[in-house]
């Protein structure tokens, strides 16, 4: 008879197992920057609608030749003219906040000529869990034209916008 000497085929249950445990190991290393991943993709959204909310609110102000006042209401974000409401964000994302600065302004206005009355006004949105001075956060100023621009937060510029 003649020996046939082939290679086994295939894997063991060992070689399986160090595979299994790389690929553990992988995974909960990328766990954290996938979380801080979503957070910031939750604040760029957040950013986002309010930005343009604000840039639709200031082509409604000077189209209606009337003004245009965006401020919270409960956890939604409304704007509204003669109290009718125009356009609404239901909510914030989940683990996003979004501060008016500074602090002693509770809304934005548009005057019919497209300009944000009571100056440059500048919103902070931030997740709650990374912090305001996180580099996701963003900005958005307003500047005393009334148009609104998105940046994001330098290291240290929250604390001084704010």
């Amino acid at each position: 008879m003649p020996k046939h000497d082939t290679p086994a085929r295939g894997f063991t249950l060992i070689e399986l197992m160090v595979v299994v445990a790389i690929l553990g190991i992988l995974i909960a290393l990328a766990l954290p920057s996938m979380r801080e991943t979503i957070l910031a993709s939750r604040v760029r959204s957040a950013a986002s609608d309010m930005y343009s909310i604000l840039i639709k609110s200031r082509s409604d102000a000077i189209k209606r030749a009337a003004n245009v006042t965006i401020a919270a209401s409960g956890s939604a974000w409304v704007a509204t003219s003669g109290g009718t409401t125009l356009m609404s964000i239901d909510s914030l994302p989940t683990g996003v906040s979004l501060k008016l600065c500074p602090t002693l302004i509770t809304s934005v206005v548009y005057s019919s000529s497209g300009r944000a009355t009571g100056g440059r006004v500048k919103m902070l949105v931030y997740s709650t869990e990374l912090g305001q001075e996180s580099p996701t956060a963003r900005q958005i100023d307003i500047d005393a034209g009334g148009m609104p621009r998105i940046r994001t937060v330098t290291h240290g510029a929250a604390a001084s916008a704010c």
